[in-house]
């Protein structure tokens, strides 16, 4: 295995710049023996001492059960393999390796311990270190905690409404009317189906690249991710339903993709839906879309979240793809690695690092009002949480929503000026 104490101190290097000989130097228990990953995960909460009460949630840290054999007190636990366990999702990997990829559906995870995902976990670990550090030495001075820095995000799923989009949210609004009926909110599931057939036969203009909001910030990053895959009749009928139709090459649509490259925006690729475990499909794409943007391309994220740790990340580094933003969950919000990080995954066949970093997704506009059918209200407060968590622990993420849902027809754009104001309220 990996030397996971090293990894950890490199991947979190930001928490201690200038004072890393007086981090590694902490007497953290080393474990004796690795434990089994145990499945489904169960959380433990760590006590910590009151010198580090502005690191927990309210006094804990959350650490799987497997590594108390030696008690629950915070000086037993071994904090670097604990972030290991938690940065490359060992408990998924295990998952995955017994049952198969579960792409990005939480509600697969069946019994796990939900408490894993509403915090950035690690970093919070590392805030810990550093003032345990300080503790033990009062005299010596710790570097600056960094800033945050959040990558407010776009997949270029849609141009136009086509009839696959009228289907596929026609059907989430169905769907999501079963629901409220199945919990006799019998008010809720009228609305709910009255909203299917309107989005079914209603006019979209999905052309909303100027109501994309200018955020100059030095915290945040902007990156649109576009489609390069197949487009018309080269397609086959799951081509056709569920990946964007959109030709990358067409004028008009340049010429908006190239002011926003002028304005700040990085230029990103959006494989498509079955592309990925599929190399050929991801180097071919890429190859397209360096050759018609006349630019490399180094962001992606998998269409639909598509995705799984044997092949995804190994596939786009050998395409060249520098900073995949793929690991989230299509279902819920939520930090899916327990981190706010940007860091490089292990490759788990040969326990060596990938050449290629992972920028976590946090927050998405259809996990709000596709999945959790959360009200305005309820919507914001999601909102400012997770953006919260992200600045108060230093954080790195992103954060993503559709340009076609600022349209009209969606009606998502309200929320999508609060998510811009909060940010930059927030960071000011």
């Amino acid at each position: 295995m990996i030397n996971y104490k090293a990894y950890c101190v490199e991947q979190l290097q930001r928490y201690w710049q200038g004072c890393e000989q007086e981090i590694t130097q902490l007497p953290v228990r080393a474990l004796a023996q690795l434990p089994d990953v145990a499945l489904p995960v169960q959380l433990n909460e760590i006590s910590l001492p009151p010198w580090a009460n502005e690191c927990s949630v309210d006094g804990v840290i959350l650490v799987p059960a497997e590594v108390c054999h030696d008690g629950d007190d915070w000086q037993c636990i071994d904090w670097w393999y604990v972030c290991y366990w938690y940065v490359n999702c060992l408990a998924e990997r295990k998952f995955e390796q017994q049952s198969g990829t579960i792409h990005s559906y939480a509600f697969k995870l069946d019994g796990w311990d939900k408490r894993m995902w509403q915090r950035a976990w690690v970093n919070r670990i590392a805030m810990f270190l550093r003032l345990w550090c300080q503790h033990a030495n009062p005299h010596n001075a710790l570097s600056a905690l960094p800033d945050c820095e959040i990558y407010l995000t776009h997949d270029l799923d849609a141009v136009s409404k086509t009839w696959a989009i009228r289907c596929k949210q026609s059907l989430f609004h169905a769907f999501n009317a079963a629901r409220e009926l199945k919990n006799l909110h019998l008010k809720a599931s009228v609305e709910r189906l009255k909203k299917s057939l309107r989005f079914l036969f209603s006019k979209g203009d999905y052309w909303q690249f100027d109501a994309l909001c200018d955020l100059n910030s030095a915290q945040i990053t902007r990156v649109i991710h576009l489609y390069g895959g197949a487009v018309g009749f080269t397609r086959n009928l799951q081509q056709m339903l569920i990946d964007p139709a959109y030709d990358i090459s067409e004028r008009a649509l340049m010429e908006e993709l190239l002011k926003l490259r002028d304005a700040g925006f990085k230029l990103g690729m959006h494989p498509s839906f079955d592309a990925w475990n599929n190399l050929i499909n991801l180097r071919n794409q890429k190859a397209k879309l360096e050759v018609i943007l006349g630019q490399a391309i180094k962001y992606s994220r998998q269409h639909w979240l598509k995705f799984s740790f044997k092949n995804t990340w190994k596939n786009l580094a050998d395409t060249g793809i520098s900073t995949d933003s793929t690991l989230g969950f299509n279902d819920q919000s939520g930090f899916r690695n327990g981190a706010a990080l940007v860091f490089v995954p292990v490759d788990p066949d040969n326990q060596q690092s990938l050449q290629l970093k992972s920028l976590p997704l946090v927050l998405m506009d259809s996990q709000l009002f596709d999945y959790a059918m959360a009200d305005a209200s309820e919507r914001r407060v999601q909102i400012d949480y997770f953006i919260d968590e992200i600045i108060h622990t230093k954080g790195q993420a992103s954060l993503l929503w559709h340009p076609h849902t600022l349209s009209e027809d969606y009606g998502w754009s309200d929320d999508y000026q609060y998510l811009c104001h909060q940010l930059i309220n927030k960071l000011s």
